[in-house]
């Protein structure tokens, strides 16, 4: 349970370190590159990313609850294909020269990404006793947020300003191409999950899980 909850923390982390980044630096690209109005920057990243991640949040918590059927591997599994799925669509999103694909692959960005939401903090939930998972979800959200938006911003800033010689203008387009492709570690982190999660539990009781906070 330990080492799942690390890794847990390790997949929210590096997968929010990727999403501070982008957001922080999403508008000033579109402003850049596509010559965007911070109005139009506003309104349609709005509709992609707010709305996108909404509605992923509330799919994930849905197919959790009915083709995992509450199982917390399956519903670990929903979370690792979310991801999987959301890290070719954000490194697109940057590459393409098409504003409106590039928006369209942001919502269907967002959306994948944000599948993993409800699986992730329900076995976190589960992983840990009652009396302590109002704190537990406290000083795990809070050191994601530490981590993430300290370092997230900072290092697109950082490789921007590194490739500018070679990339000119365009520096932050492959800044944000090459941090969003950092999305490959937090999927390593919720495959480990999912491995622990059928090891610790299936193996062991051939229960879903969910109650293991209890114990």
């Amino acid at each position: 349970s330990r080492r799942m909850i690390i890794h847990l923390f390790a997949l929210v982390a590096t997968a929010s370190l990727v999403g501070a980044g982008m957001l922080a630096w999403a508008p000033t690209f579109y402003q850049r590159s596509f010559h965007m109005t911070a109005d139009e920057v506003g309104l349609w990243l709005g509709v992609a990313i707010g709305l996108g991640n909404v509605a992923g949040t509330l799919l994930g918590g849905y197919l959790t609850n009915r083709l995992a059927k509450g199982d917390l591997e399956g519903g670990l599994r929903i979370a690792f294909w979310g991801l999987a799925i959301n890290l070719p669509l954000g490194v697109i999103a940057f590459c393409v020269d098409n504003e409106a694909l590039s928006i369209a692959l942001m919502l269907a960005s967002s959306v994948s990404g944000a599948l993993c939401v409800g699986p992730v903090y329900a076995t976190l939930q589960a992983l840990t006793q009652p009396k302590f998972r109002a704190t537990s979800v406290a000083l795990f959200q809070s050191g994601v947020m530490l981590f993430a938006w300290g370092l997230g911003p900072m290092l697109v800033g950082a490789i921007s300003d590194a490739a500018r010689t070679l990339a000119g203008d365009e520096s932050l387009r492959w800044s944000l191409i090459i941090v969003t492709s950092c999305g490959i570690w937090p999927l390593y982190h919720g495959w480990r999950v999912v491995k622990l999660c059928a090891a610790e539990f299936h193996a062991l009781g051939g229960g879903t899980g969910a109650d293991a906070g209890a114990a």
